[in-house]
């Protein structure tokens, strides 16, 4: 791929929302679905989540809100 410095990432993650307030309670919601799906005590959620950023670097995070004129 051809990125524009040194510092692009190679892969971008994107989620879209319905509005703002599908954030209400969501950290809450999230943690639901992880312990689901890791089936794992937080403590081992945080270990696991931890060996895991050794392999990846997190550049940033952006929220963006589109302006739909009529």
């Amino acid at each position: 791929p051809n990125h524009r410095n040194a510092g692009d990432h190679d892969i971008m993650l994107t989620t879209t929302y319905r509005n703002w307030a599908a954030f209400d309670g969501f950290a809450d919601r999230a943690d639901a679905v992880a312990n689901r799906a890791l089936q794992s005590t937080p403590q081992q959620r945080s270990q696991q989540f931890a060996d895991r950023s050794t392999m990846r670097e997190v550049m940033g995070g952006r929220n963006y809100q589109q302006l739909l004129l009529r």
